[in-house]
C-alpha cells in the first residue's frame, strides 16, 4: 500500500513523545499535517517524513548561526533582577 497513515498515538511513538504532545503541536499548527477522518486526526507516512527532514534542515541550519547568537533566543527566559530594600 502506498499511502500509509499513522494514528495520533503511532506518530507520538515514532517521534517519542506522548500523545497530548502531538494533538497540542496540531492545535498550535506545529507539527506535520494531519487528516481528520470523523473524529480521528491521521497523518500521512510521507507527510511526516518531509515534516522530519525540515526539522533536520532547521536544526542543521541554526547550529550553524548559533555561533554568531548574542542575545537571548525565544525559548530562554530574561533573568529578573530584584532590588532589595536596604533597612539602615
Amino acid at each position: 500500500m502506498d499511502d500509509q497513515w499513522l494514528t495520533t498515538a503511532e506518530l507520538a511513538d515514532r517521534l517519542r513523545t506522548v500523545p497530548s504532545t502531538v494533538r497540542y503541536w496540531k492545535h498550535r499548527g506545529y507539527g506535520p499535517s494531519g487528516t481528520r477522518f470523523g473524529r480521528r486526526t491521521l497523518y500521512k507516512l510521507a507527510d511526516v517524513i518531509a515534516w522530519e527532514k525540515r526539522q533536520q534542515e532547521a536544526q542543521h541550519h541554526a547550529g550553524r548561526s548559533a555561533a554568531h547568537h548574542t542575545g537571548a533566543g525565544p525559548h530562554q527566559r530574561r533573568r529578573r533582577s530584584f532590588r532589595v530594600a536596604h533597612e539602615d
